[in-house]
């Protein structure tokens, strides 16, 4: 198990919270003990860990929408800020501190509705820049799936944005 800790780590830091991370892997390790009578050797042990480790992430984020109230006041804040980063179009001045944060809670605050599948297969292809091929091989969906979902995913996503008042996209 020490050879596929540092790996699923990455995955899972990828995938929720930092302070949530060791929780998550944990979990993770414990559902991976649990499957291993149903491991068939015909595959490689990593792309069985990183499986049930990203359904760890997907059960982490559902419990944790279930239990999220944002503030609207939260909401506007960030939103103008996306929106002052977007009319700028200066990525350089906003790739360091807070600037990049409060995008990314914008970001984590229009995602909040949708489903963890959706909000996995959008961090992995325009977050992390993987290939629709490799986010489907990684979630174990086909890459037709991954193309329905980016495409439906990125349509919510504009939805939620609009109504949380950003209006420059």
């Amino acid at each position: 198990m020490d050879r596929v800790e540092v790996p699923l780590r990455q995955l899972v830091t990828r995938h929720v919270p930092v302070q949530e991370v060791s929780g998550v892997l944990s979990e993770s390790m414990v559902k991976i003990w649990q499957a291993l009578p149903k491991y068939q050797e015909k595959g490689q042990f990593l792309a069985f860990c990183k499986k049930i480790a990203l359904r760890t992430c997907y059960d982490f984020w559902r419990g944790y929408y279930r239990n999220t109230e944002v503030q609207e006041a939260d909401l506007t804040k960030a939103s103008r800020t996306f929106e002052n980063w977007l009319e700028s179009r200066d990525k350089e001045s906003w790739l360091e501190g807070q600037r990049l944060m409060e995008l990314r809670s914008v970001l984590d605050a229009a995602m909040s509705d949708m489903c963890p599948e959706d909000r996995m297969v959008l961090q992995m292809v325009y977050l992390e820049q993987r290939s629709a091929m490799e986010a489907a091989e990684v979630m174990g969906i086909s890459w037709a799936n991954v193309k329905v979902r980016l495409f439906r995913a990125r349509k919510r996503l504009k939805m939620r944005l609009i109504k949380m008042g950003v209006r420059s996209l």
